[in-house]
């Protein structure tokens, strides 16, 4: 009796089993993270402008999408099926606005006051980054301003053109504040006499120019060889923060410039 219940039992297993499309199994289509995280964009009713994804991660088993979307005043986080894009969970919640008496490394007492910021726009950032790079908007193309959040700080990145250079900059979205910049020269072609170097003497002092206040103390500074052409290359740190930059050894034209907290 026991042996026939046993055979039945296998036999209902192997039926069940021939039911299933072994195609299926492990086939599922993971939805990719543009399309997630419109849907959750499409969902929050926030602008393209003004949404900030603070996380989109799949979970371990790839069945799931946690989402966290926001736009400086609230924060909406969203469980999202992988290979449907059907909203599971959400919720929302308000986001504490930043105060002016937030400390950062730069910041003096006259800004110790209380009181909410508004988030710029993103032709005040805009605006932020061509007075620091010396140029106006009419000497530049932009070509690309996004928003997004580092280390729990919102920022703009912004990206633009100037002749043959290229400028990035992170600017803080409350304040103004140039967090990091780098410009670097493309298509640099040597024009002049390429077997004259002017030696890393006048290199270091062409790289300290830039840093009014640094000294020898505050420079690292190496010779070194790009395709053929002489560089030099080196770091400044000084008054929190940090300088890279390359310079071409035949005509001192700064190739490469680059400005970051010390603390990032």
């Amino acid at each position: 009796m026991k042996k026939l219940t046993v055979l039945i039992l296998i036999s209902l297993a192997l039926t069940g089993c021939a039911n299933i499309d072994p195609t299926d199994i492990g086939n599922r289509e993971v939805l990719a993270i543009d399309a997630i995280r419109q849907i959750a964009l499409n969902h929050s009713k926030l602008t393209q402008d003004d949404a900030v994804f603070d996380i989109t991660e799949l979970d371990d088993d790839a069945e799931t999408y946690y989402v966290e979307v926001s736009d400086g005043t609230q924060s909406i986080s969203y469980t999202i099926d992988a290979h449907s894009g059907k909203i599971l969970n959400t919720d929302a919640k308000d986001v504490v606005t930043q105060k002016d008496d937030t400390i950062t490394p730069t910041q003096n007492s006259q800004s110790n006051q209380t009181g909410d910021k508004k988030r710029l726009t993103k032709d005040q950032a805009i605006g932020f980054a061509l007075k620091d790079a010396g140029l106006s908007r009419n000497d530049v193309t932009i070509k690309e301003v996004e928003l997004d959040r580092d280390d729990g700080r919102l920022l703009f990145e912004i990206e633009f053109y100037s002749k043959n250079k290229e400028y990035d900059y992170d600017i803080d979205a409350y304040t103004g504040e140039v967090l990091k910049k780098d410009f670097d020269i493309e298509d640099f072609d040597i024009k002049g006499n390429t077997s004259t170097d002017i030696g890393l003497s006048k290199a270091k002092s062409i790289a300290l120019e830039k840093v009014p206040g640094a000294n020898n103390n505050h420079i690292k500074i190496e010779k070194d060889r790009d395709d053929g052409r002489i560089v030099y290359e080196g770091e400044i740190i000084y008054n929190e923060k940090e300088y890279e930059f390359e310079i071409d050894g035949h005509t001192g034209t700064i190739i490469e410039w680059e400005v970051e907290s010390v603390y990032d």
